[in-house]
């Protein structure tokens, strides 16, 4: 695989097959030659302005499964906030789980994590990670 195709497999829910079909498509001569057309005929490729103020990308790349109740944030805020400095939050725990954060009765996923190895934290912990 060549670091574009990696790259590409950092975009949520963009896999090693999707990454490589996208790759390939364009890096032919005829796509290549039709991107160039578009872009003649007055086409945008890319976004006007500056980019918008994001967080640092603590968690880019990483998946992140979230269990438990939580006192300091609702569900949608902990997405938004994972999201936002480049994680991604999944329902399940793998031995690709950066990190489960748990709260109050966190249930079956925290076993799994400490059964995997799979580093658990709770809320303080992921309020230090956001300074």
């Amino acid at each position: 695989m060549n670091a574009s195709q990696a790259e590409l497999e950092q975009v949520d829910d963009v896999g090693p097959v999707v990454a490589e079909t996208i790759y390939r498509f364009v890096n032919e001569i005829r796509n290549v030659q039709l991107i160039g057309r578009l872009r003649g005929a007055g086409v945008r490729m890319e976004a006007e302005g500056p980019p918008p103020d994001r967080p640092e990308q603590i968690f880019a790349g990483q998946a992140i499964v979230v269990t438990g109740t939580l006192e300091a944030w609702t569900r949608d805020e902990i997405k938004e906030l994972i999201e936002a400095r480049g994680g991604r939050v999944t329902s399940s725990v793998s031995r690709k789980t950066a990190f489960v954060l748990t709260g109050s009765d966190p249930g079956s996923k925290r076993e799994k994590a400490e059964m995997l190895g799979v580093r658990v934290v709770n809320e303080a912990a992921f309020a230090e990670m956001l300074v």
